[in-house]
């Protein structure tokens, strides 16, 4: 997680105040942080497949916005924070 918080923070997100959640099924690492002065749920998957079938079979029991790429997704409340890491960063919106 720290490599994906470093390229982040070089694209212009700093994740303020990243904590870590412990025991979550289904992924490397999970662990939230405050960007836009919104709160932000980083999920670190195994791999490019896992991340796609996970996020899939998430998203229609979740609120708000999910954007990544590769394995990792961002999942976020607030449409215009979404917004701006969709558009700055170029990710894909699930």
């Amino acid at each position: 997680m720290s490599d994906l918080l470093k390229a982040l923070k070089t694209d212009g997100v700093t994740c303020i105040n990243y904590v870590k959640d412990s025991g979550v099924l289904g992924v490397r690492e999970e662990g939230t942080c405050n960007f836009n002065k919104q709160s932000l749920t980083i999920d670190l998957f195994q791999n490019d497949k896992t991340a796609v079938a996970t996020i899939s079979a998430v998203k229609g029991m979740a609120s708000g916005y999910i954007v990544g790429l590769n394995n990792w997704g961002i999942s976020i409340d607030d449409s215009a924070t979404a917004k701006i890491l969709q558009n700055g960063l170029r990710l894909k919106l699930y």
